[in-house]
């Protein structure tokens, strides 16, 4: 996969492409040793909540994929609440196998929230 986009980058230098898996890793362990400033920086993130039992989304992460100006985007998140908690988190965006189900799942959630906080669809 790493081959592949590398060799899209030469050929194609307009084109926008997100991390690497090896670069999204590398600004993982990067952000974990408090050495975030060092992590490639200017592609989205596509990461999971969860990997191999490592959680790779945590507030410390999104602080600072978000402050270097990156987008974070998870994979698979298909329960609303999750969602919403992640959202609440600073995530940009999930990605569903069931987008017409979440979408209605946020907007109930949305709709019956008292708690001040807004969903965005």
């Amino acid at each position: 996969h790493d081959r592949v986009i590398h060799a899209l980058r030469a050929l194609v230098p307009a084109l926008r492409t997100a991390a690497t898996a090896s670069e999204a890793k590398r600004t993982l362990v990067l952000e974990r040793c408090r050495l975030g400033r060092w992590a490639p920086r200017g592609r989205p993130l596509f990461v999971p909540e969860w990997y191999r039992g490592l959680r790779v989304l945590s507030p410390r992460f999104v602080r600072g994929a978000r402050s270097a100006g990156d987008n974070v985007w998870v994979w698979v998140v298909d329960d609303a609440k999750r969602a919403r908690a992640l959202i609440e988190l600073g995530v940009d965006g999930c990605f569903t196998t069931r987008p017409q189900g979440l979408c209605r799942e946020l907007s109930l959630l949305a709709s019956a929230g008292t708690d001040g906080n807004r969903v965005e669809l």
